[in-house]
C-alpha cells in the first residue's frame, strides 16, 4: 500500500501522480543491504626460508698483468762519494719510478766468478767486461727485487721529478802522433742531472752509453 507524500491519500503503487492533488509520485528506493560484519583473520606466522643464502662478500680485483710494473730500460751511472771515491749504480726505468741499484765490488767479484773468470788478472778483465753488460741483468728483473738488492739502493717517484737534463761530455782531441798510428778522439763522461721537487741528483755516464741513455730517457717521457 502506498500513500501520497503531499496529501496523504492512498494511491496505487504504480501511479505516477496522486489522483487527489497531482503530486508526482517518487518511486521508493529500497535501503541498501547491510554490510556483512568483518571477519577476523589471524596474522600469518613467519616462515623462515628453506635454505639460508649468505650475502656475497666483496673481493678486491687482482691486479691485471697489463698494469704490473715492468722495466723499460737501464744503463750504468756513477757519482762522486767524498773527495776521491766514486759509487756506481745501474739506473733502472719503470713507468712509475727510477730505481738506483748499487753496483758493488762484491757483485762484480761474484758475477766474474760465475762466468769462470777467477784470479787477479781474469778478475780485472771480467770487471771491465761486466761494466759494459751488467745493466742487461735488470731488464728482465722484478723492479721491487732490484730495489731490495742492496741496502744503499733507492728510488725516485716519477711524479716528483721536475726536470731531467743530459749533457754529452766534451770532446778531447787525440794528440797528433808522428808515424802511422793515429789515436781517436776521446770524450769526457756525459752529465746527467735529475731534479725533483726537493732535491737534485748528478751522475756521470760513460760516453759509450750516451746514446742508450738518451733513448731510454726519451722513451720514458722525462726528456
Amino acid at each position: 500500500m502506498a500513500f501520497c507524500t503531499n496529501c496523504g491519500k492512498q494511491v496505487n503503487p504504480n501511479d505516477r501522480f496522486c489522483g487527489s492533488c497531482g503530486q508526482p509520485m517518487v518511486a521508493s528506493v529500497p535501503p541498501p543491504a547491510p554490510l556483512p560484519p568483518p571477519q577476523y583473520a589471524p596474522p600469518q606466522q613467519y616462515a623462515p626460508p628453506s635454505q639460508y643464502t649468505p650475502t656475497p662478500q666483496y673481493a678486491a680485483p687482482s691486479p691485471s698483468p697489463a698494469f704490473a710494473e715492468t722495466v723499460t730500460g737501464a744503463f750504468p751511472v756513477s757519482r762522486k762519494k767524498g773527495m776521491f771515491a766514486q759509487e756506481s749504480f745501474h739506473l733502472i726505468f719503470t713507468p712509475r719510478r727510477l730505481i738506483f741499484a748499487a753496483f758493488t765490488n762484491e757483485m762484480i767479484k761474484q758475477a766474474a766468478k760465475e762466468e769462470g773468470k777467477e784470479g787477479f788478472l781474469a778478475g780485472m778483465v771480467g770487471a771491465a767486461t761486466l761494466g759494459y753488460t751488467y745493466y742487461k741483468h735488470y731488464l728482465s728483473m722484478d723492479p721491487e727485487i732490484a730495489l731490495r738488492e742492496n741496502p744503499q739502493n733507492f728510488a725516485l717517484d716519477i711524479s716528483r721529478i721536475r726536470k731531467v737534463k743530459l749533457e754529452m761530455g766534451r770532446r778531447q782531441p787525440a794528440p797528433r802522433n808522428q808515424g802511422i798510428i793515429h789515436r781517436a778522439d776521446v770524450y769526457e763522461n756525459s752529465k746527467l742531472e735529475i731534479e725533483t721537487i726537493s732535491e737534485k741528483h748528478t751522475f756521470a755516464i760513460g760516453n759509450h752509453f750516451h746514446n742508450l741513455a738518451t733513448d731510454t730517457i726519451q722513451k720514458s717521457g722525462l726528456m
